[in-house]
């Protein structure tokens, strides 16, 4: 009997289907990202190929032939040469290792062979942020107040401040290009009894203060630095101690060249501080 030969190329080919000016590199995919593996073949008659990819937490995208299936579906292929084009995506959550295997036959001959690679999941980008805060321990007084005026400021006068900083810090890992967000819930003015109570962010990314939160986005790997929240208020005379406590939610990575995204773990999640009690002092009558 005539022997008829094939060959498949052993190592599957670098094919960006939506492109990246930094690349993917499919035989270690980061969770989360999806991929296209291509593999050529040359049949001298029709045939059929099956598919199958262990290894779980992925989703199999529109293959060609169409219909393949991640469990062995087999699907017809004409004589010629041609490719196999398998777009797959990962989990968020994958991990270890994933093969994918792929059998393709001869019908005439009943002739087979067959491939797999081996591609390991890269280390799982992660995020983690961790509020902190600084202390008051006594409200700010005036220096030298005049005869017979109390060292607290005077009533409308916002020439001496006390300020709270709240500063979140990032660390960030197994990624090189990533953007990440957070939301740190803060008391708006109106809620506290504190007077002149402001606001203000130092830090990278774009900061949006809304209702009793301060949003910020769009932080990358070139300006990854903490980011510093800052109340402002006059000192404050007569009232009960006041209790500001920040909050950190909403905390989310991305990975702009693979696609991937993943939930920040916050540890603390929250931080607060008390402003302690100022004895209120009238005038000498």
């Amino acid at each position: 009997m005539k022997k008829l030969f094939f060959s498949l190329v052993m190592m599957l080919a670098l094919v960006i289907m939506a492109g990246s000016a930094f690349g993917q590199d499919k035989f270690a995919p980061y969770p989360g990202g999806t991929y296209t593996y291509n593999l050529p073949y040359t049949l001298n008659h029709a045939g059929n190929v099956t598919l199958t990819v262990s290894g779980g937490d992925i989703t199999l995208g529109t293959t060609t032939p169409s219909g393949l299936t991640l469990v062995g579906a087999t699907k017809s292929l004409a004589s010629g040469s041609s490719s196999i084009v398998i777009p797959i995506t990962f989990a968020n959550i994958a991990t270890g290792l994933k093969t994918i295997s792929i059998v393709i036959t001869d019908l005439t001959t009943n002739c087979s062979n067959n491939i797999h690679l081996d591609v390991t999941m890269h280390a799982l980008p992660a995020l983690s942020l961790g509020v902190s805060t600084t202390s008051i321990t006594c409200q700010a007084l005036v220096a030298s107040p005049a005869s017979g005026v109390a060292a607290s400021i005077p009533a409308g006068s916002e020439t001496l401040v006390n300020t709270i900083t709240f500063t979140v810090a990032p660390t960030v890992t197994n990624i090189t290009d990533y953007s990440y967000g957070y939301t740190l819930t803060l008391p708006t003015d109106g809620q506290t009894a504190l007077t002149s109570y402001t606001l203000s962010y130092t830090g990278p990314g774009t900061y949006a203060e809304g209702t009793g939160s301060a949003v910020v986005t769009g932080i990358t790997q070139a300006d990854n630095a903490n980011g510093v929240f800052t109340i402002t208020f006059i000192t404050t005379t007569s009232i009960a101690p006041v209790t500001i406590t920040g909050t950190l939610s909403s905390a989310t990575l991305t990975d702009p060249v693979n696609s991937g995204s993943y939930v920040g773990a916050l540890s603390p999640s929250s931080a607060n501080t008390t402003v302690n009690s100022v004895p209120g002092i009238g005038t000498f009558n």
